[in-house]
């Protein structure tokens, strides 16, 4: 009983260990978002939007994200701090956005690059969630980071 009670300590106390070091390892690796993504859709809008027909124009845009770029369409931000985590998006969302998770199209809680200035990135399992002008659209990867870094 003992040698059982042992043996599922030491695997908690390895699960925790992996558990606490996977968001320190995310914060600093945001460039699991590098790349190039295309706007498939609109997902949901903040409180404030531009007209419809100019949200429908950023779909079939590319969004770029490398270590010093975030671009969404033909709007190009040099960010001054880049970090990426997981945590809850709902203080996020209404805090800068006035927006909720469901507006957003993400769920309360996943992996978020944080471009300071520039905004902020939502991953959505193998998709990215932007905002730009009062609108959140979901992007898919159109062509990965260039390796040779």
């Amino acid at each position: 009983m003992r040698i059982r009670a042992a043996g599922y300590l030491a695997a908690a106390a390895t699960l925790s260990a992996m558990a606490s070091a996977t968001p320190a390892a995310a914060s600093h690796a945001p460039f699991g978002f590098d790349g190039i993504w295309r706007v498939t859709r609109i997902v949901g809008y903040s409180e404030v939007s531009v007209s419809p027909d100019r949200a429908h124009r950023l779909v079939g845009q590319t969004v770029t994200i490398g270590p010093r770029q975030l671009r969404i369409g033909d709007d190009d931000c040099v960010p001054d701090a880049m970090h990426a985590d997981t945590r809850a998006t709902a203080p996020v969302l209404l805090d800068r956005y006035h927006a909720g998770p469901a507006d957003a199209g993400v769920p309360a809680r996943t992996l978020m690059l944080d471009a300071g200035q520039c905004g902020h990135v939502f991953r959505i399992g193998a998709d990215i969630v932007v905002y730009q002008g009062g609108v959140f659209y979901r992007a898919s990867r159109v062509k990965p980071a260039d390796k040779r870094r």
